[in-house]
Order: C-alpha cells, then sequence, then structure tokens
C-alpha cells in the first residue's frame, strides 16, 4: 500500500540481466494479477550475486523509510556460496534484513542455479532462439549438456545457440 510518500516495492537484484527480467514482469502486471498503480525501483548491488548475498541487508538499510517492501533476489549460481540450499540462503539473508527493519516486509528469492534456468520453458519462442524453431535440433542441443530431471540445462549459461 502506497501512503502517498513511500513507494510500494524496492529490488535489490546482482545484474542487469535480473533487473531486465523484473522490469519485463512488472510489465505484465494484468497477467500476474499485480494492481496497476504498485510503484517500484530495482538496485543492482556492485559487488553480483556474492554482493547481494552478504550486504544487502546494509544496501537496503537507508532505503526503509522510502518503500514499503523489499524484495532481493539472486542466483545461487555465483553466489559464492552454493554449497548451501537456496532456502538457507534465502532464510540467512530475511533474517538480516529483518534486523535492519524490514520485519514482516521482506523477501529474498535465491534462483537456483540461475535466473537463465529459466528460459528452457516448453515454449515455440525458446526453440525459435536457440534452434531457429527446429525443435528437433533444440533437443538434440539439449542432449548434450548435462540436465536436471525435469529437461532444463543444469548450466543455463553454456548452451549456445548453433
Amino acid at each position: 500500500m502506497n501512503n502517498g510518500q513511500q513507494k510500494d516495492l524496492i529490488f535489490l537484484v546482482p545484474d542487469a540481466n535480473m533487473e531486465h527480467a523484473i522490469r519485463g514482469l512488472m510489465e505484465r502486471k494484468e497477467a500476474l494479477t499485480i494492481r496497476g498503480e504498485i510503484t517500484f525501483d530495482i538496485f543492482k548491488h556492485p559487488d553480483r550475486d556474492p554482493g547481494v548475498l552478504r550486504r544487502s541487508h546494509e544496501f537496503l538499510r537507508n532505503f526503509r523509510k522510502d518503500y514499503c517492501y523489499s524484495l532481493v533476489m539472486f542466483d545461487r549460481e555465483g553466489c559464492e556460496q552454493e554449497s548451501k540450499p537456496a532456502e538457507e540462503l534465502e532464510a540467512d539473508v530475511e533474517s538480516r534484513l529483518r534486523d535492519e527493519g524490514w520485519r514482516n516486509c521482506c523477501a529474498a528469492v535465491v534462483l537456483d542455479p540461475e535466473l537463465e534456468i529459466w528460459v528452457f520453458a516448453n515454449s515455440t519462442h525458446v526453440v525459435e532462439v536457440v534452434a531457429k524453431g527446429n525443435r528437433q535440433l533444440y533437443h538434440e542441443m539439449l542432449e548434450r549438456f548435462d540436465c536436471l530431471p525435469n529437461g532444463k540445462p543444469r548450466a543455463p549459461k553454456q548452451v549456445r545457440t548453433s
């Protein structure tokens, strides 16, 4: 709820890819059933994924009075604590945010392994971009990579167009 002085939401992300993904999602308010008048800003942490993990609470400390809610997002892959499960990393970040005054108004989302895995959805658009519309070629390309049980590549940045 925007009280006229605070914006609704502040995002803290590690890089431009995640910033663009968030902007794209926030432009689809109707499809996501988000109310139209939501106000938000997106900031990129200068130290990327590890910085978001370790210092998001410090980065967001001075923004508490300016925003109603905070959402911190980063990739597990590259955060320098890949041995920990995403849920544990999220809980650690949220605990530090609550200690800085974001109690009951913050969340952390750790993308496991990384944002780029979302690209590999069952979509003709993905097949078009990755394999120039050739579904068979797309599946052959994916077979060359170590995949998760859901068929998505474990290291999605390694999959390149041919």
